[in-house]
């Protein structure tokens, strides 16, 4: 190589000159063989580095610095075959050494560029790990972050509009009494001049407080009686969030007739009886108490079906009350029934107010003829006609003859239950496995009060045997059995039985889509007593 006269080449093993007359002119030290051996050492790296295992740690720093000399050798890939691909014809083969000298100096200016980007991005490969790791992170919590946001709005969406929906389905006494004192802080409210005029005003403000809470009630009574006698009919959500049953057309209509007898106070429109009306006709007649009133004229042994509309005001008579019997809160009742509050037996009276009524005063016109008692029955008479009400039929007969028909058992009730039954496959009741003159004796047992400690526990523990034997006919959809039992310790009256008869009519409620009654029956249970039954004293 030292004898070769051909001068040397500029750019050395840089150049990337095809043309064989410009080798054939100068001379270059390094053969070509040697750099694509330094290539194939590289592309050999470079299966190793791909084939090796990545770390789990989040070492960015090292991958970046691949992925931009890999970005660059592809660069320089690219330019070596737009270079290929642009090689002259051989007509153009006696082109002279300047235009190879040009194009040698735009080789050499690119891979010193080249090379200079390599450089950079190592460096700043080494020094972006952590500025990466920190951005990551970022990145995380923020989408973290935005995707809570969107859920939490998605839920607010949709707590408001459920809110929407019940708020426009029904009107409720909470919303009155809200107006009410929004009205009355509107009123008891002063402006800055009069806070400062003395202590005299102060003193005026505490009074109208004190006062804001003694005149409560009336302002809700107020409220209610604007519903009732402009005739809206929100009056009906109204007693549907107090006693949480739907009240029956004939009761509305009932309260028409009573406020022509007496308007003062329609209440006592039948006095003369003996009768007073009460429960969802005070509410009619605007006294009301904050909260639901299920328990509001609710007697000791009421069952959650029965709910008192009228007592009686005799005085060997004062526990005697009458009410409307359901089966289910949703549906209209099916008779009026009686109960004397000294057991849990339920009486069928009248198949409705209206019938119930002109018995009332038939009865009492033959034992006396009373003018009073004549010039009430032909008001009745009267507005019966008016309205096209017949007080004749529906017959109590035919209509306590049509339940018990639909009637699984004789609870100690004395009216049964009804609940969806199959007569084919037997599904919906079973008996239950004490009879009902069999569970009267252990209740009569349980309540004698010379039993022991260890004669009751062992009723209870029987009482106990028949409750397990209960949940399995429950568990077998045999829902009506659970109804009966639960029922038949509610009527006990016993008060250690009661979380056994919660629990059973809860479960069997549930089931049978009674949800309303089960509510009934624990706020009755939680204040249940013979004296306080009248929520307005």
């Amino acid at each position: 190589m030292d004898d070769d006269p051909r001068p040397d080449c500029r750019y050395g093993s840089l150049c990337y000159q095809k043309n064989p007359e410009h080798h054939a002119k100068f001379k270059h030290i390094f053969k070509r063989k040697e750099r694509t051996s330094d290539s194939t050492d590289e592309h050999s790296r470079n299966k190793k580095m791909k084939q090796s295992p990545k770390p789990r740690t989040s070492d960015t720093g090292s991958s970046s610095r691949m992925n931009t000399i890999k970005h660059v050798k592809a660069d320089t890939t690219i330019n070596n075959k737009k270079e290929r691909n642009s090689k002259t014809s051989p007509s153009k083969a006696h082109e002279d050494q300047h235009t190879d000298e040009e194009q040698s100096d735009s080789n050499q200016k690119e891979s010193k560029n080249e090379s200079i980007k390599v450089s950079s991005c190592l460096e700043e490969s080494e020094s972006s790990p952590k500025k990466k790791n920190s951005e990551t992170k970022k990145r995380e919590s923020s989408s973290s972050n935005t995707r809570n946001s969107e859920l939490n709005k998605q839920e607010i969406d949709s707590n408001e509009h459920e809110g929407d929906e019940n708020t426009d389905s029904r009107a409720s006494v909470s919303s009155v009494v809200e107006s009410k004192e929004e009205k009355c802080e509107a009123g008891n409210s002063t402006s800055p001049k009069k806070r400062a005029s003395g202590s005299s005003s102060h003193n005026n403000s505490e009074m109208n407080d004190s006062k804001e809470h003694l005149d409560k009630t009336l302002e809700i009574n107020d409220s209610i009686k604007k519903l009732n006698t402009s005739g809206d009919l929100n009056i009906n959500n109204v007693l549907i969030e107090k006693y949480l049953v739907q009240m029956p057309e004939e009761f509305f209509t009932f309260w028409k007739l009573c406020q022509k007898i007496s308007p003062k106070n329609p209440t006592d429109a039948f006095v003369s009886l003996d009768l007073k009306l009460v429960g969802p006709f005070d509410v009619m007649n605007g006294k009301v108490v904050d909260g639901p009133m299920v328990t509001h004229w609710r007697f000791f042994y009421d069952p959650p079906e029965l709910q008192t509309i009228v007592v009686s005001t005799l005085k060997n008579q004062e526990e005697l009350h009458y009410g409307y019997f359901r089966d289910c809160p949703d549906e209209d009742p099916v008779f009026i029934a009686s109960n004397t509050n000294k057991d849990c037996k339920i009486n069928p009276v009248a198949s409705n107010i209206f019938t119930f009524i002109h018995s009332q005063i038939e009865e009492k016109l033959k034992l006396k003829d009373s003018p009073k008692h004549a010039s009430l029955q032909q008001k009745l008479k009267d507005f019966a006609h008016s309205h096209k009400i017949d007080l004749e039929t529906p017959k109590l007969n035919s209509v306590v003859r049509a339940r018990t028909a639909k009637t699984v058992c004789k609870s100690l009730l004395g009216v049964g239950i009804v609940v969806p039954y199959v007569k084919k496959s037997e599904l919906g009741y079973r008996p239950l496995q004490k009879t009902n003159k069999e569970l009267e004796n252990l209740f009569r047992q349980f309540k004698d009060p010379e039993v022991e400690a260890e004669g009751r526990q062992k009723l209870k523990s029987i009482l106990q045997e028949v409750s397990t034997w209960v949940t399995i006919a429950v568990d077998e959809s045999d829902f009506g059995t659970g109804l009966e039992f639960g029922l038949d310790l509610f009527g006990s009256g016993i008060e250690e039985l009661h979380g056994m008869a919660k629990c059973t009519l809860g479960v069997a409620y549930q089931y049978l889509y009674r949800e309303e009654f089960g509510t009934i029956l624990e706020a009755h249970l939680t204040n249940r007593n013979k004296n306080h039954v009248n929520l307005l004293e």
